[in-house]
């Protein structure tokens, strides 16, 4: 995986994370992932989704490229939710983790879900599958 980590998030980014980040905790030096999944609905339709994860402090990039993502799609509907598990340190000492949904890299695109979260315990994100 393809990691990188910032003081500054690009703009892009820090426009769709500021949607679930407060402004103040921008000061942090935070690693991030974006990898793209791909989605099937419950009729069918497939679409491309981006999962940012995001790990304060570079001193957590092993466990940001250590993480596990994956996806349920509800019975019901075409609700898909995204699981992020980002595993502790080796200290296990747990550190603030995000995540985000968007239909572009970076979060760029139209943003679905976003959450804060902690490393340790998975962050699941909601949305409904764009197009359908």
């Amino acid at each position: 995986m393809a990691f990188s980590c910032r003081k500054l998030l690009p703009a892009g980014v820090a426009a769709a994370a500021a949607a679930i980040i407060p402004v103040s905790s921008f000061a942090y030096d935070f690693c991030y992932d974006d990898p793209a999944i791909s989605v099937t609905s419950n009729n069918g339709h497939q679409t491309t989704v981006y999962v940012t994860s995001y790990a304060s402090g570079s001193e957590h990039a092993p466990q940001l490229a250590a993480q596990t993502i994956d996806y349920v799609v509800a019975t019901k509907g075409n609700t898909v939710t995204v699981h992020v598990f980002i595993p502790n340190g080796d200290d296990a000492a747990p550190f603030t983790t995000a995540a985000t949904v968007s239909t572009g890299p970076q979060s760029s695109g139209k943003l679905l879900a976003g959450s804060w979260g902690q490393s340790g315990k998975t962050i699941s994100l909601s949305f409904k599958v764009p197009g359908n």
